[in-house]
């Protein structure tokens, strides 16, 4: 139970940190002859997450141009990806792709629902199916944008990093981490190097008379000229000394540090990876090695959503190439609520400039107020669609223009980014 409820607790940011977790525990991180033999592990992640990327972002236009509503109750989408061993430097970036999984599965309590079976429905089953179906993109639209946002803040920034913070936490699996100590590492190649820990108001942490410290070491490994990454920093976390005891359990006061190792880059773009939990123990060594990626090339997550299918209109793509409104649609973990308002700012003046014209389906984009209207409209057009199909093979977008303006005061950045995404989308076919 208490796994189950530490799983539970765990934001979409921190589910993706560990998932993309390919960090060295060897301590003696890459050099030069072992990349020469196989992927890097930053590289290996790089592409990786640029797939899923890629992936879910056509799920999410594939599930805006069904004709029709679904209702798939109990189902669950599957990220995975091989890590039995790194690739070899010989092995191409499509192979090492073509081991992403992105599927549906744990089918559950639902339903295929097809056209025909739709027609069928009466009114008050059409607005249901119209209402898990909403309930099923959203948790959709919200797995894209936090995948889309981890990698915009890990890989989509070719500026230099300007520095790490290591902060030392005591691990609680039911309560919030208890915070030890910090220390800001430049970015700069370093030899072994011993620093004393800072608490929250800036003085040295301490116990007794003894400083707690932590022991690390900078370098910098440039990769392969066809990689996509230019190089990395590798931070190695040798070890802490003399921390303070966070726990006491049965007369005994210990500990249970990791450290969370944040990168800030000179655009203000920041990430989080961590150590390994190290259980009861005042005097940790980790000797594990973090990566901070150093990209050739920043349009790579604009690209990802052009290669999941979107064909757009050239003001469109300018916009997607050039960063513009997705730059802002993605904060970082600790930005601030009006950032997320000036989210949702950019769609309505990308709504009013004409750049798209909605591409909203009555049948399954409305909420429950509007769906008998959408259903109406949706029935024709539906129709319209499927003599469309029969006679070119191809789907026709369902644009509904009469549902009035939204309102999107309330909406979410992850509702934001994906409406923007689908905004651009001018495709004729289905992805």
């Amino acid at each position: 139970r208490a796994l189950r409820l530490m799983l539970q607790r765990m934001s979409a940011q921190e589910m993706l940190r560990h998932f993309f977790d390919l960090r060295d525990t060897s301590g003696q991180g890459q050099h030069a002859t072992k990349l020469a033999a196989s992927w890097g592990t930053s590289e290996t992640m790089e592409v990786t997450h640029h797939e899923v990327v890629a992936r879910l972002a056509h799920l999410a236009l594939a599930c805006r141009l069904t004709l029709v509503p679904q209702k798939w109750v109990g189902s669950s989408i599957a990220l995975a990806f091989d890590v039995g061993a790194l690739p070899p430097r010989s092995e191409s970036e499509a192979s090492v792709r073509s081991r992403v999984r992105v599927k549906l599965l744990d089918w559950g309590r639902s339903e295929l629902n097809t056209l025909d079976s739709h027609m069928e429905l009466s009114d008050a089953q059409q607005r249901d199916r119209a209402l898990y179906w909403g309930y099923y993109v959203e948790g959709l639209d919200r797995l894209l944008w936090s995948v889309m946002r981890a990698y915009h803040h890990r890989f989509g920034s070719d500026c230099a990093w300007r520095e790490v913070i290591a902060t030392v936490y005591d691990y609680d699996s039911i309560t919030l981490n208890d915070f030890i100590g910090c220390v800001v590492i430049p970015l700069q190649k370093t030899e072994e190097t011993t620093v004393e820990l800072l608490g929250s108001s800036g003085t040295p942490v301490s116990v007794g008379r003894c400083a707690s410290t932590l022991t690390y070491a900078v370098d910098y490994q440039t990769y392969p000229w066809r990689s996509r990454l230019h190089g990395v920093w590798s931070v190695r976390l040798i070890r802490a000394t003399n921390l303070p005891p966070c726990d006491y359990m049965k007369g005994k006061a210990t500990s249970d540090p990791f450290v969370v190792l944040q990168a800030r880059s000179e655009d203000g773009r920041r990430f989080r990876q961590q150590t390994n939990v190290l259980t009861a123990c005042l005097d940790p060594e980790w000797q594990e090695t973090l990566e901070v990626p150093v990209i050739r090339r920043s349009f790579h997550l604009q690209e990802a959503l052009v290669a999941a299918g979107l064909q757009v209109s050239d003001r469109a793509a300018n916009a997607l190439m050039e960063g513009g409104p997705l730059e802002e649609l993605l904060p970082s973990e600790s930005a601030p609520r009006h950032d997320q308002d000036k989210a949702v700012q950019i769609v309505e003046a990308e709504a009013q400039s004409g750049c798209g014209d909605g591409l909203r389906s009555g049948l399954h984009r409305a909420g429950p107020a509007r769906c008998q209207d959408s259903l109406a409209v949706g029935r024709a057009r539906a129709a319209e669609n499927l003599s469309h199909v029969q006679a070119h093979g191809e789907i026709e977008l369902v644009r509904v223009v009469d549902l009035g303006k939204p309102e999107r005061r309330d909406l979410p950045p992850e509702r934001a980014v994906v409406a923007l995404v689908a905004r651009h989308a001018m495709r004729r076919g289905a992805p």
